[in-house]
């Protein structure tokens, strides 16, 4: 399992109560527990985007746009939508950002305030399960 399939398994396990802070808690517990082995190495150019709002057809737009403007390459989506919000779990293949995961993060930093979103850029370290399991 890939990091974009454990963070679309605990967005739709969280429902409605899925934050990308509380999708990081989850991940990070299951990555201490020791289930979890770290998928980050140094050649690793992939980076998490996080975002929870109330438009999902804006706040996907605008996200996707600001990485493919950024010089970034959207690897995976996975979405949540219900009648409260949006959830947006996104992996970014950051080599031809310029400052990669920097870079990244100020090219989406202003979307949180335009769109009323939470919006968080990760290295994607959350993790991915043994092999076997």
């Amino acid at each position: 399992m890939d990091l974009a399939i454990l963070v679309r398994h605990l967005t739709q396990a969280l429902g409605t109560d899925a934050t990308p802070d509380r999708v990081e808690r989850v991940a990070v517990s299951l990555l201490d527990s020791g289930v979890l082995v770290p998928l980050q190495s140094a050649a690793d150019t992939r980076a998490l985007v996080l975002a929870a709002g109330a438009e999902a057809g804006t706040l996907l737009h605008a996200v996707s746009g600001a990485v493919a403007q950024a010089g970034g390459r959207v690897l995976d989506v996975s979405q949540q939508v219900d009648p409260h919000g949006f959830t947006l779990s996104m992996l970014v293949d950051t080599a031809h950002v310029p400052d990669a995961f920097t870079g990244l993060r100020r090219a989406l930093e202003p979307l949180a305030e335009q769109h009323s979103a939470v919006l968080q850029v990760q290295l994607p370290v959350l993790a991915h399960v043994l092999q076997g399991r």
